[in-house]
């Protein structure tokens, strides 16, 4: 049997609070290219972020509009919302968004200074939100939560009942903003025909790179871990026919299941309560209307198992 780890070294070459360089070497031929893309993939796509997914401002009833006193029009005020980068302490998700107001009197600014909250970290607080050029008062209602990869505002107003006159964002979640990774040949004794693996992380600073490579570690490992255990069963032709659309779920509950491969009842019913809520971004809510789309049908999850 080969040892594909016998020897093999992980060099944590450079390390700030945004930026990671990872040597991995000597890996069998072929492995730098298959490992590298694997974790570039996972990084891009899978690791949970905080952002602000909408907002409510004092005499802005929608975002294509100005207000009087105020230097930045509503495009602009919403573009330097979403360019705020955050971190959230707390189960809060875009069903239940964390809720912060700020409130404040001109002239001077409004930024991400003005949040002061022991649940929200604002890792830019220089980040000018808009401009107040005369004594106008500002109210400004912030919505924040947690998510993984690219929300559309359309998402998170299917998910959230916002309050009047609030503007959802579009949100990328992602604290990851770069992944490169190199692969080159490399030595071991007399063989040549090894590879030398050099991953590189960028992230916004939310989230340490180091931490954000093992939450990417961890997130591979699960996925192959199920493969080691199939669950052995007779195909239900006539579940496998009733498609995710078709049970019409809201939208994002949809692309969650549809992103974990869960395309068809099938899938669904033999995974349980506990299976759903380790699935990043499915909530309780999102449980509730899955489980109530599966009881119109006749159907239900499996049961969860009590470890003792």
């Amino acid at each position: 049997m080969i040892s594909f780890t016998e020897g093999v070294e992980v060099i944590k070459d450079a390390l700030t609070s945004d930026y990671l360089r990872l040597i991995v070497t000597p890996l069998y031929k072929g492995y730098g290219t298959t490992i590298g893309n694997a974790l570039r993939r996972v990084l891009l796509s899978s690791i949970e972020g905080s952002k602000i997914i909408g907002f409510r401002m004092s005499n802005l009833p929608h975002e294509f509009t100005y207000v009087n006193g105020i230097k930045e029009d509503g495009p602009r005020i919403a573009l330097n919302i979403r360019n705020l980068v955050v971190n959230l302490i707390g189960d809060y998700s875009i069903e239940n968004p964390k809720s912060y107001v700020i409130r404040k009197v001109g002239p001077g600014f409004v930024s991400g200074s003005d949040i002061v909250e022991g649940e929200i970290m604002v890792v830019n607080p220089e980040q000018v939100f808009l401009t107040m050029e005369r004594d106008v008062e500002v109210e400004m209602e912030l919505f924040l939560a947690k998510g993984v990869g690219y929300m559309p505002s359309q998402v998170s107003k299917e998910a959230f009942s916002y309050p009047l006159n609030s503007i959802a964002l579009d949100s990328y979640f992602s604290p990851v903003v770069k992944v490169n990774y190199q692969v080159e040949p490399t030595r071991v004794g007399r063989e040549i025909d090894y590879d030398k693996l050099t991953l590189e992380i960028w992230t916004n600073k939310a989230i340490s790179p180091w931490d954000a490579f093992t939450r990417a570690i961890s997130i591979l490992k699960s996925h192959l871990n199920i493969m080691e255990k199939p669950i052995e069963k007779v195909k239900d032709e006539k579940l496998e026919l009733i498609s995710i659309q078709s049970l019409n779920l809201k939208k994002r509950v949809e692309n969650i299941l549809l992103r974990e491969g869960l395309s068809s009842v099938d899938k669904i019913t033999i995974m349980s309560r506990n299976d759903f809520i380790e699935i990043d971004g499915f909530g309780e809510k999102a449980l509730e209307e899955l489980e109530k789309k599966l009881h119109d049908i006749g159907m239900s999850l499996k049961e969860d198992i009590n470890e003792t």
